[in-house]
This record gives C-alpha cells, structure tokens and sequence, in this order.
C-alpha cells in the first residue's frame, strides 16, 4: 500500500485527522468524527472523502452530512432515524434515549445545559404530542453547542424514550 493510501485508509476510517493542525482530545468530546472537526476541517479537505450534495451546501462522509461555511465545516444537523456517529453513541448519544437520559448524558460530558423550553404536551396531527427543547454548550478543545428538539412524538412524558426528533450542532457563539 502507497503512503498516500495509507493515509486516506486512516482518515476515512477516522483513526487520523484530515487537519495538519495538532489536536487534542479528550474522550468526552464529539470531535472529531471520522477525522473531521467542528470549526477545523476545510471545505477542501471534506471535497476529498466526501460527496458533495448538489442542491446544498453539504458533504456527505459515512453517511453524515457536514455542512460548510466560510470555506470551514461549521454544522451538522441530523433527524430522527438518521444514524449517529459511532463515538456519539459510545458517548450515550441515541434516538432512543428519553429526555431525562439526555439530560444526564449532557451533564456527564460536561455540558452546560439550558432548558429552553420546557416539556409540555401539544396537539399534534390530532394526538397528543410532546414538546421541549435543550440547548447545551461544551467547552473543550473543540467548543461545541447543540439543540435538541424533542417533538412530533406520541409519547407525552420525560421518561419516555425516542421522544428526540433532531439534534443542530454548531460552534458556541
């Protein structure tokens, strides 16, 4: 095996980062995931082991889309059922997790958590449905923000589990 594929196995498989910049990492942290890092990795660097979507501003890598700003990777944005990444799994990220076990996971990794709206029950499709929302910032070697949006779901309390719909990932502000 050539250098240059050696080092595009290890990328792709995400055992080494795309940036040459060093990184640190702690084990509680998000990123990188298959070598790429929220605010770090270049537009160019995602053309090279991913798909770009035509219609948006978008790159697609083990299927997961890394959206681009300013030349930079600068969020993701993933919905109930899409896959999470491996490492946030490992670090109790799930669709299946209830709202109270977020909450938890958050707290655990050293997030500062913010309930921006608090659990209430809504119509929805003409069924009850629960609705909160979670807004959670991590300052480590990569800063990280999230929102989690629970809703459009038919369970209607804290300890029910899949009631997260989607999770916005961005740089804190």
């Amino acid at each position: 095996m050539k250098l240059h594929q050696f080092l595009l196995f290890h990328v792709l498989i995400g055992t080494m980062p795309l940036s040459s910049a060093p990184e640190v990492q702690s084990k509680n942290e998000l990123f990188p995931v298959f070598g790429i890092t929220l605010g770090v990795t270049s537009e160019c660097e995602l053309k090279k082991i991913g798909d770009k979507d035509e219609d948006s501003n978008y790159y697609i890598v083990r299927g997961q889309k890394f959206w681009v700003e300013e030349g930079k990777f600068d969020r993701m944005y993933l919905t109930k059922p899409s896959e999470m990444p491996l490492k946030w799994r490992n670090l109790n990220f799930s669709w299946y997790n209830t709202y109270d076990e977020w909450l938890e996971a958050l707290e655990k990794l050293g997030f500062e958590v913010c309930v921006s709206q608090s659990p209430t029950i809504r119509e929805y499709r003409g069924a009850d449905s629960f609705f909160a929302e979670l807004n959670a910032k991590q300052f480590g070697a990569t800063p990280v923000a999230l929102k989690l949006s629970f809703k459009y779901s038919d369970k209607t309390s804290t300890d029910h589990e899949g009631t997260l719909y989607s999770i916005r990932v961005t740089q804190p502000k």
